[in-house]
């Protein structure tokens, strides 16, 4: 058996969701590897849980950015320094939104 420690951090719900509830928080716990993490969601619609690689994160951020641009065409080339842009923006939502826990994984 072996016992260890993972990095973990929680965010209510309320300050980024008018559907939550006062109870409802997110929290990320890193898998014990450093490749990827888990996601948990408590809500007063249904708890939600996800695990994510770091690629598949890198790839929900590329999509998400298609979402907040509003990108009409129906395609596009995405250029690298597209993806660095999008690497950054995300980046600095991220490090508000949950304090951080994804600075020291280069994304």
């Amino acid at each position: 058996m072996i016992k260890y420690k993972r990095d973990a951090t929680f965010q209510e719900l309320q300050e980024y969701c008018h559907f939550s509830g006062k109870d409802d928080y997110i929290e990320l716990t890193e898998w014990h590897n450093g490749e990827g993490f888990d996601v948990t969601i408590h809500s007063k619609t249904g708890d939600k849980s996800i695990e994510l690689s770091w690629g598949e994160f890198e790839a929900i951020k590329a999509l998400s950015v298609v979402f907040e641009t509003k990108i009409e065409e129906d395609t596009f080339i995405i250029s690298e320094e597209f993806v660095e842009d999008i690497n950054k923006v995300f980046q600095d939502h991220f490090e508000n939104y949950i304090g951080g826990f994804f600075t020291d994984k280069g994304t």
